[in-house]
């Protein structure tokens, strides 16, 4: 059976969903007590991301809903490497389940650490 940890702060549909989905997997690397805040901001990411979505199909051409998209994206990234989420962050944290990085993805998490 899965345990189930209540997050420390509200979350969407998407966070919620996401949120259960990160617990569920029992990395070895997260712990609730050290990692709930972390984990509840990086789901609350993916609400927000829902919610721009809902911007950008009611009007395509929005230039700020697609800026935002993108920084949404840039910082989902950050924290999917920050929490070992990614190929490239379980192996910076020495997973055993983390898989090759290739020279796209190492480029894509150095520009990613350069802009935050």
């Amino acid at each position: 059976m899965t345990p189930t940890f209540t997050p420390p702060r509200p979350l969407g549909p998407a966070g919620t969903a996401l949120w259960d989905r990160i617990w569920s997997t029992r990395k070895p690397w997260l712990t609730f007590t050290n990692d709930a805040d972390q984990v509840a901001n990086y789901c609350a990411l993916h609400d927000e991301v829902v919610a721009v979505e809902a911007l950008l199909d009611a009007d395509p051409q929005d230039w700020r809903s697609r800026n935002a998209r993108r920084m949404l994206d840039s910082s989902i990234e950050r924290y999917a490497t920050a929490l070992g989420l990614n190929p490239l962050g379980r192996k910076r944290l020495g997973a055993k389940d983390s898989a090759p990085v290739g020279k796209l993805e190492q480029l894509r998490a150095a520009r990613s650490t350069k802009a935050g």
